[in-house]
């Protein structure tokens, strides 16, 4: 009798479980027919001490057999035997199995960490303010930016303001427009100006002067992704120049950019020298509030034993150790009642610290925290994402140190993912890349956030209790499958589709090649219209568009780690440009989950049905 598939809490030899009374399983297969388990004995060992022998017990069971042996400590690798008998009296025993505990309901002696400001998520921000100093005789303020092919351009000229509205309108059988909402004349110069926006107005003031009173942004539309909020800002001075002296963007007195164009964020838009930034003959847009950056560099002087990293976020999370990610993870911390708890991860990073220097990153994107969540809008749980963690080293001279998150880290918000939703899309500008064991200018002393004690109500009533950093209960997402995706057609001109075979949920592994500063739109759709071209109408107010914009190597791979589409067909189309199809090396469907094995079968007469049951799974 072979004893195998050992489980300890359904999971095979799991790190970080909080269980007191963690429960084991494992299967049995017979060489003889009708071979059955009549008796088990689990041997529980820490090292070499045992903490539990639950003697020998007469019973056919083999799953879920509760732990009752000595109090487990936290942060510890335990492992464990089973030996079986059967009707005849013969005894099997399995190999050895491990689970090791995390924190064991232990607070994390860490903080939350993450923007040295208070932060919001632009994409539901329908009140703001733009202000700024300038020297320009045509400048193009463009703010409501989905991406450079949608978004409401404010030009102002020496004489006048000609405000427009220019979309690609994929939701509308892909007739690109620029709609003039309004023209407005100046009679004096000016140099400086601000712009408020509320719900039911537009407010432009140049030199102090009132030259825009009115409602003439455009309005959302139910099959439309939301046209009225902030989104991202930025410059058009395509075939002009512009010299910014100061910018700043804020909400309700909230300020969410202010750059003197040092080496802040905004300063991405264009160059910078002499506290001024310069725009020329160029078309740059950023996000206000993007990913979270977050790093703590270290020193090891001494061998390790062991190393495990225990980190959560409000949001999801990216973790690295010297610029490798930690793991294969997708979405981390996974979806829970942020309300009541929040999951942590816990990984085994022994064999990826060095000697000497060491660097611990993350990156954050909203999530479900603060991003889109289903029908319910965005900010549901929170509005700032952060950062939890702790690093625990044990050395072969048996000594520790803990490295965790506190004030001596440091952020940047000047970084690759400018943006990202769970249902809208990322996007990457991997101009910004950087290492992150580099002295950078780009890095500040980051922020501490609040510790959530107790649950924040949404709807209804929520029960007394405190909030709760739970350890991972079960498999984290990760990619399942590759489909490759073969060239369908390209309809419109300079939109190429593909389909990768399968409708599935997940995201893409797209390779390029092409000039620093191009940018690339990258739509899904689980369907086309016959003449080729993607469908995405029923996609309704979710943009669910990623945006890639190359560093100019040789080759670029891009997969988006921050949002999920649900697609069989994937559009590639120039941001703001056209793109040539050879720029194209390849585009992979990757199937996302976190079920990794197929337990049970299912085929009918029915071949339909076959394939429905197949696309479900």
């Amino acid at each position: 009798m072979i004893i195998y598939d050992m489980k300890t809490e359904d999971l095979i030899n799991p790190i970080g479980i909080d269980e007191k009374k963690p429960r084991f399983s494992w299967k049995l297969q017979s060489k003889i027919s009708g071979t059955v388990q009549t008796a088990y004995r689990i041997i529980v060992r820490s090292d070499n001490d045992t903490v539990w022998d639950s003697g020998k017990v007469t019973s056919d069971r083999s799953i879920c057999i509760e732990y009752d042996g000595q109090s487990l400590s936290a942060m510890t690798k335990y492992s464990w035997q089973v030996s079986v008998w059967d009707e005849q009296g013969n005894e099997y025993t399995s190999d050895t199995a491990d689970f090791e505990t995390g924190l064991m309901n232990n607070e994390f002696n860490a903080d939350w960490i993450g923007s040295p400001q208070e932060t919001v998520n632009t994409y539901a921000v329908d009140n703001y303010k733009i202000s700024c100093t300038f020297k320009s005789d045509n400048l193009g303020l463009v703010v409501n930016a989905r991406n450079k092919d949608n978004y409401v351009l404010f030009n102002i000229g020496k004489d006048s303001v000609s405000v427009y509205e220019i979309s690609d309108n994929a939701w509308n059988d892909n007739v690109q427009y620029k709609k003039l909402l309004g023209t407005f004349h100046v009679t004096e110069h000016f140099d400086s100006l601000e712009l408020s926006v509320n719900k039911t107005n537009v407010l432009l003031y140049l030199n102090g002067q009132k030259v825009i009173d009115e409602d003439i942004l455009p309005k959302n539309i139910i099959n439309q992704p939301r046209k009225t909020f902030l989104m991202s800002v930025g410059f058009n001075q395509l075939n002009s120049v512009a010299e910014i002296s100061h910018l700043k963007i804020e909400t309700n007195n909230l300020v969410l950019q202010e750059d003197n164009f040092k080496n802040g964020l905004l300063s991405a838009l264009g160059t910078y020298g002499n506290g001024k930034l310069t725009i020329n003959n160029a078309f740059e847009i950023v996000n206000p509030v993007p990913s979270v950056n977050l790093r703590k560099r270290f020193n090891i002087k001494k061998a390790i034993k062991s190393a495990r990293l225990y980190a959560s976020a409000q949001g999801f999370y990216n973790a690295c150790i010297n610029g490798e990610k930690v793991s294969d993870d997708f979405y981390n911390p996974g979806f829970t009642d942020y309300r009541l708890k929040i999951q942590y991860q816990t990984f085994d990073v022994t064999d990826m610290l060095a000697d000497g220097k060491n660097v611990i990153s993350a990156v954050l994107g909203r999530g479900h925290y603060s991003g889109f969540c289903g029908y319910s809008g965005a900010m549901i749980y929170g509005k700032e994402s952060s950062f939890i963690a702790m690093l625990n080293i044990v050395y072969t001279d048996g000594t520790s140190e803990v490295i965790k998150t506190d004030s001596s880290w440091e952020f940047t918000d000047k970084a690759p993912i400018s943006d990202c939703d769970y249902f809208d899309g990322e996007s990457y500008d991997a101009r910004l890349e950087y290492n992150p064991l580099a002295d950078d200018k780009r890095w500040v002393k980051c922020g501490i956030k609040q510790q959530p004690k107790k649950p924040v109500p949404t709807n209804g009533t929520l029960s007394d209790t405190d909030f709760k950093l739970t350890a991972q209960k079960s498999n984290t997402a990760k990619i399942i499958k590759n489909f490759v995706g073969k060239f369908v057609c390209e309809n419109p001109k300079n939109h190429f589709v593909y389909d990768v075979g399968q409708n599935m949920v997940g995201a893409i592994k797209l390779k390029v090649k092409g000039q620093c500063g191009q940018s690339i739109k990258i739509r899904y759709g689980e369907m086309t219209y016959k003449d080729g071209s993607i469908y995405i109408k029923n996609l309704r107010s979710a943009a669910n568009t990623d945006i890639y914009t190359l560093c100019g190597r040789d080759t670029e791979e891009f997969i988006p780690t921050f949002a999920s589409h649900g697609f069989r067909y994937v559009e590639i189309s120039g941001n703001g440009c056209d793109i040539s199809k050879d720029m194209i090396i390849s585009v992979d469907g990757l199937a996302i989950s976190n079920i990794d094995i197929v337990t049970g079968e299912f085929e009918c007469s029915n071949s339909l049905i076959n394939r429905l049951q197949h696309n479900i799974r």
